[in-house]
């Protein structure tokens, strides 16, 4: 490999790191902004963050967002996880490129999504037991104490912060308002920036 081409890709690796983590630290303002006219109380956001086999790279970073519903014992989580380096999503999903994937979940579990257990994964989201709704969201009914639902946008689709906002925070806030009030998810629909899926033949495809 040539030195040159080792400098031009860790110089696109630094830039992508940069605009994620600025992605990263714009979602909490806004977040908080949603909240202030809500029914949704804020308790706290846990972060968590993959590395290569290295340590050198951080391929996965999670934000989850508690909520206390007013009149509930159950909570809301949203998480934005970013994946840049994912072997088993590219491997198993065509089209596949890095992106960020909104989870939102009302649940009784108080840990919410992180990046072990509790995750969505797209190529074994059937599997798990989720259902796409339409083309673009994935959801999830365990039990009625226990449902929610995930999008998945492409990082190189979030273009601003304007875009992040009204697009991806705002319509994840919303559709949680909405699963805390019905336990129903079809009058959800994920953003129209969201991917649009296909599954044929135990095939998941990404439309473009």
């Amino acid at each position: 490999m040539k030195g040159e081409t080792i400098f031009n890709a860790a110089h696109i690796i630094s830039e992508t790191c940069r605009q994620i983590d600025a992605m990263f630290q714009a979602i909490e303002p806004k977040i908080l902004e949603l909240e202030e006219n809500s029914f949704l109380t804020y308790m706290e956001s846990t972060d968590y963050e993959l590395k290569d086999k290295t340590g050198w790279l951080d391929v996965s970073y999670m934000d989850n967002y508690e909520f206390a519903p007013r009149r509930s014992k159950r909570t809301i989580h949203i998480a934005f996880c970013s994946h840049i380096y994912n072997t088993a999503e590219n491997k198993a999903v065509n089209g596949w490129e890095p992106s960020l994937y909104v989870m939102i979940a009302y649940c009784e579990n108080e840990i919410g999504w992180d990046l072990d257990n509790n995750n969505f994964n797209l190529h074994s989201a059937i599997s798990d037991g989720y259902n796409l709704k339409g083309q673009q969201l994935w959801t999830i009914y365990a039990s009625p104490k226990d449902y929610g639902c995930t999008f998945v946008v492409p990082l190189v689709a979030i273009s601003d912060e304007r875009t992040l906002h009204d697009k991806i925070i705002t319509p994840a806030f919303r559709i949680a308002e909405s699963l805390a009030k019905s336990d129903s998810m079809e009058k959800l629909d994920a953003p129209s920036i969201a991917c649009r899926f296909t599954f044929e033949e135990d095939q998941l495809t990404i439309l473009k």
